[in-house]
């Protein structure tokens, strides 16, 4: 299992968000003069092709992550499914940062724990019993399923009324469906 917390599909993609198109370049450039970073190079997205379909991914996500926000994770798990991949597995935290899925949030990092041990449990690989249980409902992704259930228990809201506070520029389209959207293109 391939377990990828907040991992972005394209560092240029990132750099641009974060600072604009005009000073990517330059971040760009002295990226390359203090490490081996060339621009161009394969990015995670390309990574994903040829990944055997018999290696579940799971991915981790947060609302609150200004790194790398929902809807960039989002693009890896279209670009798995496209290729047809079904084992790609997808949690959306609430309040945890980029960096502290683990531990940034009290409900957030048990959640992230017992999705985990859900997944271990599905894949028959080593897992608690008792996290893995109590984190079953949040295998169900769908619309109105079992993760978005759960958050609404310990939150008070779902996915649906709460609208992703950290990423003004991403299209309305609700982040709990993991169907492709429309007009998606992987550029290969």
């Amino acid at each position: 299992m391939i377990v990828l917390e907040g991992c972005y599909d394209r560092l240029q993609d990132v750099m641009r968000r974060r600072h604009g198109r005009f000073l990517t370049p330059l971040i760009e450039f002295g990226l390359g003069m203090a490490t081996e970073y060339q621009p161009g190079e394969m990015n995670p997205i390309d990574a994903l092709h040829g990944l055997s379909h018999e290696i579940p991914v799971a991915f981790i996500t947060s609302h609150a992550d200004r790194y790398v926000p929902v809807h960039v994770v989002m693009r890896m798990v279209w670009a798995l499914r496209k290729d047809g991949h079904e084992r790609v597995h997808v949690l959306q935290l609430w309040h945890a940062r980029h960096g502290n899925y683990t531990h940034g949030h009290r409900v957030d990092s048990e959640a992230y724990q017992n999705w985990l041990h859900a997944l271990y449990r599905l894949y028959d690989l080593p897992h608690v019993r008792g996290y893995a249980d109590a984190g079953q409902p949040l295998l169900d992704e769908t619309p109105g399923g079992g993760q978005d259930r759960w958050f609404r228990t310990q939150y008070g809201h779902g996915f649906q009324e709460k609208p992703s506070p950290t990423d003004p520029e991403a299209d309305d389209r609700d982040l709990t469906d993991l169907s492709e959207p429309k007009g998606f293109h992987n550029s290969e």
